[in-house]
């Protein structure tokens, strides 16, 4: 599919189901997800869902750069309670933080949030780094829609 922002066909979702499968064969310990970069931020829910299963199935990890860091941290993190809780996968979110001195006072409501998920049943585990920075592409900052096509047509866009 490349770097093209829709759902994937029947066969595209079956190849990837495929493809996965054969990577745990061959192994692969768990399924690496960056939502917040293209072109894994073009996945919604359904696809994740139906790779996770495939995790699950194979007792497999989902670890997953989520979406949203700053101003969406909730939704992001209600995105993964969901991923774990319609897969049965275990989901371990990477670098769970709140950018923006706006937004630390979320990580009390988003861990109360995975708290409640495991309360219920899911296995949902996160992982922090000890220091106050980050780093990441530029292109990271850019809405979705400047970012399908991949770089050279992000390039013409900007």
């Amino acid at each position: 599919m490349g770097f093209a922002d829709r759902k994937p066909n029947a066969q595209e979702l079956e190849t990837m189901v495929s493809l996965l499968n054969t990577a745990f064969d061959e192994g692969a310990v768990g399924l690496s997800l960056g939502l917040m970069y293209p072109p894994g931020l073009f996945a919604e829910v359904d696809e994740l869902v139906a790779l996770a299963q495939v995790a699950a199935k194979r007792n497999r990890v989902v670890t997953s750069h989520m979406r949203n860091e700053t101003f969406h941290l909730l939704d992001s993190v209600q995105e993964m309670v969901r991923l774990a809780m319609l897969s049965g996968a275990r989901v371990v979110i990477s670098h769970h933080k709140a950018v923006g001195k706006q937004n630390w006072g979320k990580i009390s409501h988003s861990l109360s949030l995975i708290d409640e998920a495991n309360s219920k049943g899911t296995d949902i585990r996160i992982d922090v780094y000890p220091y106050t920075v980050g780093n990441t592409m530029l292109r990271a900052l850019l809405p979705p829609w400047a970012l399908e096509g991949g770089v050279p047509r992000m390039l013409e866009r900007l």
